[in-house]
């Protein structure tokens, strides 16, 4: 079982050579329990047993992004949100990819991974893996939301 997202952020960014502000939260404009609105066309929905929000990124989900290394076609949207942030940090990822230090390295990433797979519902994966969407992608201490912004 996954331990706190919190404790991961926090392995991760202590692992990398930039770390990010404390009040970087302070500065989001996502709020735990928020209801979606006309922005968001799919929302996997924060619970309040997430906890306390730590850090989020948009990206651009781009049909780069929707194949493996060899080219394949990838048919798992938490793989899609993965191989996004490996080419972030890759240096080729898209011009609408946000920048965050987490998930720079290879365990982080894989994480990211099962995170994304625990908490996706239906329609985001669905919305994600039938199109090219930007969506932000959002940590708590204990889970995230995933939202596919609209256009």
């Amino acid at each position: 079982m996954l331990g706190s997202v919190a404790a991961l952020v926090a392995l991760v960014l202590l692992a990398t050579s930039s770390v990010p502000e404390p009040s970087l939260a302070a500065q989001s404009p996502l709020e735990l329990g928020a209801e979606p609105d006309e922005r968001f066309v799919a929302v996997s929905t924060p619970h309040p047993t997430h906890g306390a929000f730590i850090m989020s990124y948009r990206a651009r989900l781009s049909a780069a992004d929707h194949l493996d290394e060899d080219g394949a076609s990838l048919d798992d949207a938490a793989a899609v949100v993965t191989h996004d942030r490996i080419r972030y940090h890759a240096g080729t990822g898209d011009p609408e990819d946000g920048s965050e230090e987490a998930f720079v390295l290879e365990s982080a990433q894989a994480q990211l991974y099962q995170l994304v797979a625990q908490f996706i519902d239906d329609p985001t994966r669905r919305a994600i893996l039938e199109g090219r969407p930007l969506v932000e992608v959002s940590f708590y201490e204990r889970g995230l939301t995933l939202r596919v912004v609209a256009e």
